[in-house]
């Protein structure tokens, strides 16, 4: 029987794998974060141009509370380089300054909840609520 807590089993663990492994999820996640990327620049409203939701929030919020905290650098450097090289695509370098600054905040929203999340929920590996301490 093993004494103490232990510490959860991430589901997706980026150490976990070789290089080219790590390589290719970040690729398949930067991918699925572009989309959703896209996707939310055509949810705008005209009126303001303002974005109504920001489905690639959640997609980072996810991974991030779903990997352990040595693999965040790697998923956020990918978040930073997918959603300022889509930005520059849209909107073009003339203000390049908001899009660091709308990449940012997002990275920090992340960081954030699945900050708070770890703490609130129980870890993504538990399946059942009899696992909970």
């Amino acid at each position: 029987m093993p004494s103490g807590p232990q510490a959860p089993d991430f589901p997706w663990d980026l150490m976990r794998r070789g290089v080219l492994g790590r390589a290719i999820l970040l690729l398949i996640f930067g991918a699925l974060l572009g989309l959703l990327i896209v996707l939310g620049y055509g949810l705008r409203d005209s009126s303001e141009l303002l974005t109504i939701m920001w489905p690639a929030s959640g997609l980072l919020l996810v991974a991030l509370w779903s990997s352990p905290t040595s693999s965040w650098i790697w998923i956020l450097m990918t978040q930073l380089i997918v959603q300022m090289a889509i930005y520059f695509a849209y909107v073009g370098r003339s203000n390049w300054q908001w899009g660091v600054v709308f990449a940012v905040a997002n990275s920090v929203e992340a960081i954030v909840g699945a900050s708070v999340a770890r703490r609130l929920i129980a870890a993504p590996s538990m399946r059942q609520i009899r696992q909970a301490p």
